[in-house]
């Protein structure tokens, strides 16, 4: 695979010459080089977890100009919208980078798709009881179940403990004193 000049020049017995003007053609057998980087870091961008935007850039090495067809999933909404290189996703959630590279002689080349996620904001952690926001100091005339609830982008971990000692999330509290509850969620 190669750029190509045919320069030819003709030339009888008698030294008439005749030169043509150089002929340029291409041969391209192979399909389009596709790497994908980190802009940031200028590594292969194969996906993973980010706690920051990304940005990929899709560097093509071709011997003919090239189509570049890129969309991104993103797997929290059920969504898919056109991508161009260095378009910086930002936006928390799942999501998965296609990008197929096409030449001019129809050579095309289908990167493997890459699936990451971004996950800039910390888990948001709720506490109910019946249904009810549990807040400091409140009073029950009865036995009392607490809620756990995490909201993450990403799989998180919860360390709860009732006065000190483990708790699991809607686990009956029965013992008549003040209790304490600390929930942390990573």
């Amino acid at each position: 695979d190669d750029h190509h000049t045919l320069v030819i020049k003709v030339k009888d017995d008698l030294g008439n010459e005749t030169v043509l003007d150089p002929i340029h053609f291409t041969i391209d057998k192979t399909p389009p080089v596709v790497v994908i980087l980190d802009k940031l870091t200028n590594e292969p961008f194969t996906g993973g977890k980010f706690k920051r935007a990304v940005t990929p850039v899709v560097q093509i090495n071709d011997l003919t100009e090239t189509l570049t067809n890129a969309v991104i999933v993103n797997r929290t909404t059920n969504s898919e919208s056109p991508w161009t290189s260095e378009q910086e996703i930002s936006s928390d959630g799942h999501y998965t980078l296609k990008v197929t590279v096409t030449d001019e002689l129809n050579w095309v080349t289908v990167a493997p798709p890459i699936d990451f996620t971004i996950d800039q904001a910390a888990p948001v952690v709720t506490v109910t009881e019946s249904g009810a926001p549990l807040v400091t100091n409140t009073i029950f005339n009865r036995d009392a179940k607490p809620k756990i609830t995490v909201d993450d982008t990403t799989t998180t971990t919860v360390d709860a403990k009732l006065n000190d000692q483990p708790y699991a999330s809607e686990t009956l509290v029965t013992e008549e004193r003040k209790h304490t509850l600390v929930v942390k969620a990573t």
